[in-house]
């Protein structure tokens, strides 16, 4: 499997994966294999900079895991956090969710990474100021299994949503 991609002028990150001596200076193609070994090397230095506290070289690493495996639920779901951790309304972040949903398709039982998935849409839309979006996806959350409704009521990523009367009722069914 390759994936092919477009280089833009000036990518910082296929410049530094692929340590460029220069600027990209036109479109060219690029064709990055399917390698698993590699993906997971980056996975594991992202992980181990979020354990140092370095969320911003976490979020390029996972990134890059990215690059070389475009089917692992966990590294799109990792990103997706790293991104939130940076900018609570990413879209970068809202599009690594949304992967984690298309690549989990129809798996039967409950997998973490979608109901967290949820959880994380809910609160960039929150974040955002999208109150319809954010409940919406706290009701998929919930469907998916997340069962987690103490730190739901208690999350500051949803104080927004106070007092809104879809929010309210929703949360007294969580008892």
């Amino acid at each position: 499997m390759f994936v092919s991609l477009f280089v833009l002028p000036g990518c910082a990150l296929l410049k530094d994966l692929f340590h460029f001596e220069k600027e990209v200076v036109e479109e060219k193609e690029v064709v990055i294999p399917h390698d698993p070994v590699k993906a997971k090397r980056h996975y594991n230095a992202g992980t181990k900079l979020v354990t140092q506290g370095d969320t911003e070289g976490a979020e390029r690493e996972f990134s890059k895991a990215i690059l070389f495996d475009k089917e692992n639920i966990t590294y799109y779901y990792d990103h997706a956090v790293a991104c939130t951790t940076i900018d609570p309304a990413s879209s970068k972040a809202e599009e690594s969710f949304r992967k984690v949903l298309e690549l989990a398709g129809n798996k039967k039982g409950s997998i973490k990474e979608v109901y967290y998935s949820y959880y994380g849409l809910a609160a960039i839309y929150a974040s955002r100021g999208d109150k319809g979006l954010a409940v919406a996806n706290l009701k998929k959350s919930v469907r998916s299994g997340f069962t987690h409704y103490n730190m739901l009521k208690n999350d500051s990523d949803f104080y927004s949503l106070r007092g809104d009367k879809e929010f309210d009722a929703f949360i007294k069914t969580l008892n």
